[in-house]
């Protein structure tokens, strides 16, 4: 989490928005947890509140983030005065049984200690026939994307500690969640040059390269400049990306 103390500031200037390619996706997961005006959605490592803010704006609904990063927080209230930013970690919400209409975790399941607990934190905060929606890589997108294959280092590192698709179905139906299933979403036809594909790198865009020391990722950043270039791909493609869903059905007392 220090690490995301001291990038607070400058992280919204690092991320590669073209790759993550939000005009699209904000739709998408607008559609998928079927937000409508004054719906309570809450963002579970919601950071500065990137996604959240805009799901806000076009929805209308009401929203809440989660973060154990207090400088990350700031940012977010600073982005969206009503949005709701509490210091919290996800297996121990901050959040009352039962409120909440449609949870979010986007790209940050790999940051937690307990992922079980966390959806388990996510079936007692969701209201009755809430949605919940985690947005990861599944390990067959990893492994057909040209970053992780022409970059073998982050590819070991993500398929260990992001769970693949299987795995998070499996354990949301054993904590009770039901009519669950993972959305493909393919973005590949977009394409992006590979002059900004390496600059982004040597911002270090993606976490697993903050993970490498830095003899380790200069060797990797030099070898997959390399490897593209030998390939003969003339772009890059934007990131496909997975969304594993599903709904509570559990009638709980309150709390």
């Amino acid at each position: 989490m220090s690490s995301y103390n001291e990038l607070a500031e400058s992280y919204d200037e690092g991320r590669f928005w073209e790759y993550d390619d939000p005009a699209h996706r904000i739709p998408t997961l607008a559609h998928v947890l079927r937000l409508k005006e004054k719906d309570v959605l809450l963002d579970v490592g919601c950071g500065t509140g990137y996604y959240l803010d805009l799901l806000m704006q076009r929805t209308g609904c009401r929203g809440i983030g989660v973060d154990p990063s207090e400088p990350m927080l700031r940012i977010a209230r600073r982005r969206n005065s009503g949005l709701d930013a509490r210091v919290g970690f996800a297996e121990k919400l901050p959040v009352p049984n039962g409120v909440i209409d449609a949870l979010l975790c986007h790209h940050a399941a790999h940051h937690f200690a307990d992922v079980p607990q966390f959806l388990r934190e996510g079936n007692r905060v969701l209201a009755y026939g809430g949605r919940i929606a985690l947005i990861t890589v599944s390990h067959k997108q990893m492994q057909c994307h040209p970053l992780y294959q022409y970059f073998p280092e982050l590819l070991s590192i993500d398929v260990r500690r992001i769970p693949d698709v299987d795995v998070l179905s499996s354990w949301m139906s054993e904590i009770g969640f039901t009519q669950i299933e993972v959305q493909v979403v393919d973005r590949s036809s977009i394409q992006l040059s590979w002059d900004r594909v390496f600059d982004y790198i040597t911002r270090k865009f993606m976490s697993p390269m903050r993970l490498l020391t830095e003899a380790h990722f200069e060797a990797g950043r030099f070898a997959f400049e390399e490897r593209v270039r030998a390939s003969g791909l003339a772009a890059c493609p934007v990131e496909s990306y997975s969304i594993t869903n599903g709904v509570a059905e559990h009638l709980r007392s309150e709390s």
